[in-house]
């Protein structure tokens, strides 16, 4: 429990978490002001993810499917993903041998309003035990 702590706490998942709240008084009259866009795939060069969105309303994200694509020299990593957006944490994978031909399926269904980000982290497991995330959340905005 001290791992998933410590990924909740991560700058931008506390700066996300901390803008959904803010968000969260008037959520409904901002979604229905503001059209969302279709936010497709997004990568930071070593994880990437695409983000499904409702086609009647936009703003409602209903999955994160995320994978990573960098292939190094090791081979494939031991580590988790983990899939947080406005409203904080979504979800985290099981700590696994992943291959860059599996991917971490996120059921999300919630609702933000315009411009709010999505995003999905792998942390790579170190020798001695420790996790260190391998690059920049790959986000989306809706």
């Amino acid at each position: 429990m001290k791992l998933f702590a410590r990924v909740v706490l991560s700058g931008a998942a506390v700066a996300l978490a901390l803008a959904g709240s803010v968000f969260a008084g008037n959520a409904s009259a901002e979604i229905s002001a503001q059209a969302c866009t279709q936010p497709g795939v997004a990568s930071n060069g070593r994880i990437t993810q695409q983000t499904l969105t409702n086609g009647v309303n936009g703003c409602t994200v209903y999955r994160i499917i995320s994978w990573h694509n960098y292939h190094s020299p090791q081979g494939d990593y031991i580590g988790f993903f983990n899939v947080f957006g406005p409203n904080g944490t979504i979800a985290v994978s099981q700590t696994k041998l992943w291959s860059t031909e599996e991917s971490f399926r996120a059921e999300v269904n919630q609702t933000a309003g315009s411009g709010r980000l999505w995003c999905s982290e792998f942390w790579r497991k170190n020798s001695d035990g420790s996790f260190t995330r391998t690059a920049d959340p790959a986000c989306s905005s809706v």
